[in-house]
C-alpha cells in the first residue's frame, strides 16, 4: 500500500481510538503501529465480544460521543482493523516503517520519539506529525490544556512536525474550539475530550492541506519552556472551570434550582405525599434528605442511611417511577456500570487473575476502587487493610492497568466529612498510578448531605456511587436517573456526578432474606434487581467486592450476571469513568 498514513499510538488511549476512528471515516489509507504493554492482556482479548463497539462503523455517530473508550486492543479487534503491535518504539521498528515510504507518520498519543528515529524519518523525507492539545508555541509538554484553561485562553489543538525538541517543531496548522460545541454542563475533562474529537476530526478531514504545509526548515518558536501546572492549580481548574467558560466562552451559567421553588415543592410534595417526577431532579436532595434528618438520627453519626428506615422509601414506590429518556451508546436500553470497591487484597495472585479472567470474558472494563491510607498504624478500625506500596497492592494496580480497567478512589471511613484526608488519599493514589482519579465511592457508603457532596466536588471527582444503602437495595434519593447535587450556597450544581441506583454484592447475599436459597434463587433475585433498572431506563451500578473472590459461589454469580447482561443487546456495561463520558456528551 503506497502513500498511505502511519499511525503510532498506545495501547491504552481515547486519543488514538479517535485517530483510528477518523482514518477509517476519511477512507485513508494507514497502517496502525500500538505500543505493546503485557501479553496476559492481549492474550485475553476477544474478537467475539458483543460490546457496543461492535456495531460501531454501521451507526452514524453524532458528536463523537462514543468516545470515551479507552482500549485500543479491543477498539481494533471488535471494529476488525490490522494492526501491528510493538515492545517499544525504536529505530528498528522506524526502519520497517521507512521501507513503507509513507506519505506521514502521524502520533496519536505515542510516547515520545528518539532522535536517531526523528533524523531517520527525515532522510527519507517523511514528515512526522503530532497532534498536540494546546496552543503552540506556548503551550508546550505535558497539562498543557490545563494551562491555556488557567490563563484563560480558548482551547486548541496544534498540528506539528516533531524534531528533536518536545513539542518545538514547525507548527502547519491550529484548530480552537468553538463555543457552539460547549455548554454550561461542561467540565474541565468533558470539554477535553470535545476538543480531542473535533480537533482530530479537523485534522484528518483536510490531512493533504496539512501535510503540503510541512517544511522541515522552518521552526517554531523555541523561547517557551514547557509549562509546569501543580497538581493544587489542576485541581484549582477543574473546580473553577464553569467560570472559565463563562469568561472566555461568555457561555451563561445558570442558577439550575431555586431555593423557595425547591422549598414550595418540598412542602407540597411532604403534604401529599407523592413525588412530581418533573420536579423531581430538583427536589430529590432536599425531600429524601429532609427525611433522614428526622428519622434518622441513629444512623446519622458516619452518614449512615438505612432504607427500612426512611418515610420516603415507606411512602412511595421509588422503583416504580415512569421511564426516564436517558440516552446511551449505540441506542442501547439501559446500562450497567462495573465496579469493584477493594477492602481486603486476596494474597493469592492466581485468585486475582481468576477475577480478571472472568471480566475478560465479556470484554468489559469496570472500575477497581482502591484505598490510599498513609499507614496502618492510623487507620480506622473499619478501613481497608493494606497500603499501596505492599507488594500484594502493585501486583493488582499492575493487572488493572493491564487488562484496561479503571482505578478509583474507595475514600477512607473518617474522610466522607473531611475535605483535607480526602484529597490527600486521592493525591497518594494518583501519584502512585501516575493518572488522574475522576471516580470514588466512600467506604461504608458513608455520606453527609451537607458536607460530602461539597468535598467530593472540591476533590475534583467527576462521578460518585456512594449514595446506596449498606445493607439493602434501593434509590436512597428517590430519583433513579444520574443527577448532580445542588449547592445552595453558591447557587449552582456541584461537578460530580451522582449514580443513584447501587446494588452491592454483600448487602444481598448477607441478607437473611437470601439466606436458605438455592444459588438459582439468589441469581434470579439479582436479575430481578437488574429488571427495574430495565424498565425504568436508569442506569444501575454493580458493587462486587474483590476479596469475595475467596467466598464459594459469590463471583460464579457475578459471572452468571455478566453473561445474563451480554446476552441481553438492549444492555451496555461500562466502567465509571466511561459512564460519565458517555452520559455528558449523550444527554
Amino acid at each position: 500500500m503506497k502513500n498511505k498514513i502511519i499511525l503510532l499510538t498506545n495501547f491504552r488511549s481515547v486519543f488514538g481510538n479517535i485517530c483510528i476512528e477518523n482514518l477509517y471515516k476519511f477512507n485513508i489509507k494507514s497502517a496502525i503501529y500500538v505500543l505493546k504493554n503485557n501479553t496476559y492482556k492481549l492474550d485475553q482479548v476477544k474478537k467475539k465480544s458483543k460490546s457496543f463497539f461492535s456495531s460501531f462503523f454501521k451507526n452514524k455517530i453524532q458528536d463523537g460521543a462514543l468516545f470515551f473508550h479507552d482500549d485500543t486492543i479491543q477498539f481494533l479487534e471488535e471494529c476488525n482493523i490490522n494492526y501491528n503491535i510493538e515492545n517499544q518504539f525504536d529505530i528498528n521498528m522506524f526502519k520497517k516503517i521507512v521501507k513503507e515510504k509513507p506519505k506521514a507518520i502521524v502520533l496519536g498519543d505515542s510516547p515520545i520519539i528518539t532522535k536517531d528515529c526523528v533524523e531517520l524519518a527525515k532522510q527519507h523525507n517523511i514528515p512526522i506529525i503530532n497532534l498536540h492539545a494546546a496552543k503552540l508555541p506556548k503551550y508546550r509538554g505535558n497539562y498543557s490544556t490545563y494551562a491555556m484553561v488557567k490563563d484563560n485562553q480558548k482551547l486548541c489543538m496544534s498540528y506539528h512536525l516533531v524534531n528533536e525538541k518536545i513539542d518545538a517543531g514547525q507548527i502547519i496548522g491550529k484548530y480552537y474550539l468553538n463555543a457552539e460545541i460547549l455548554n454550561e454542563f461542561d467540565t474541565f475533562f468533558t470539554a477535553e475530550r470535545k476538543l480531542y474529537i473535533y480537533g482530530i476530526e479537523e485534522f484528518f478531514r483536510d490531512l493533504d492541506k496539512y501535510i503540503s504545509n510541512v517544511d522541515d526548515t522552518n521552526t517554531s518558536n523555541m523561547k517557551y519552556d514547557c509549562v509546569d501546572v501543580s497538581t493544587d492549580d489542576r485541581d484549582d481548574i477543574k473546580l473553577n472551570f464553569k467560570k472559565y467558560l463563562e469568561n472566555v466562552y461568555k457561555i451563561k451559567i445558570n442558577s439550575l434550582s431555586k431555593l423557595e421553588y425547591i422549598n414550595n415543592i418540598l412542602t407540597k410534595n411532604i403534604k401529599s405525599k407523592q413525588l412530581n417526577i418533573k420536579n423531581t431532579q430538583e427536589i430529590f436532595e432536599q425531600l429524601s434528605l429532609e427525611f433522614e434528618d428526622k428519622f434518622c438520627e441513629d444512623d446519622k453519626k458516619y452518614g449512615l442511611f438505612h432504607c427500612n428506615s426512611s418515610s420516603i422509601y415507606k411512602q412511595v414506590n421509588i422503583l416504580n417511577e415512569p421511564q426516564l429518556n436517558i440516552k446511551y451508546p449505540n441506542n442501547k436500553k439501559w446500562c450497567v456500570i462495573l465496579s469493584h470497591d477493594v477492602d481486603i487484597i486476596p494474597n493469592s495472585t492466581e485468585k486475582i487473575k481468576k477475577a480478571f479472567e472472568i471480566e475478560n470474558k465479556y470484554n468489559v472494563s469496570s472500575t477497581y476502587l482502591l484505598a490510599s491510607l498513609n499507614s496502618l498504624d492510623s487507620r480506622h478500625e473499619y478501613d481497608p487493610t493494606y497500603i499501596l506500596d505492599d507488594p500484594m497492592t502493585k501486583e493488582l494496580i499492575y493487572y488493572i492497568a493491564a487488562n484496561n480497567h479503571e482505578i478509583g478512589l474507595h475514600g477512607s471511613f473518617n474522610s466522607y466529612n473531611d475535605i483535607k484526608l480526602l484529597k490527600e488519599e486521592k493525591r497518594r493514589l494518583e501519584e502512585f498510578i501516575c493518572m488522574e482519579v475522576k471516580s470514588t465511592r466512600q467506604h461504608y457508603l458513608n455520606f453527609d448531605r451537607i458536607q460530602t457532596p461539597h468535598i467530593h466536588h472540591e476533590a475534583g471527582f467527576v462521578i460518585d456511587s456512594t449514595l446506596g444503602f449498606p445493607t439493602d437495595v434501593g434509590i436512597r434519593t428517590g430519583y433513579g436517573a444520574p443527577f448532580y447535587f445542588y449547592d445552595t450556597q453558591n447557587k449552582n450544581n456541584f461537578q460530580t456526578l451522582e449514580i443513584p441506583y447501587l446494588i452491592m454484592d454483600q448487602n444481598i447475599l448477607w441478607n437473611e432474606r437470601l439466606k436458605n436459597k438455592t444459588y438459582a434463587e439468589k441469581l434470579e433475585y439479582f436479575k430481578n434487581l437488574l429488571k427495574k433498572a430495565k424498565d425504568n431506563n436508569i442506569p444501575v451500578i454493580l458493587d462486587w467486592h474483590l476479596h469475595t473472590i475467596e467466598i464459594d459461589e459469590w463471583w460464579d454469580i457475578y459471572d452468571d450476571i455478566l453473561r445474563y447482561l451480554s446476552d441481553d443487546n438492549t444492555c451496555t456495561m461500562m466502567n465509571m469513568e466511561q459512564f460519565y463520558y458517555a452520559y455528558s456528551l449523550l444527554n
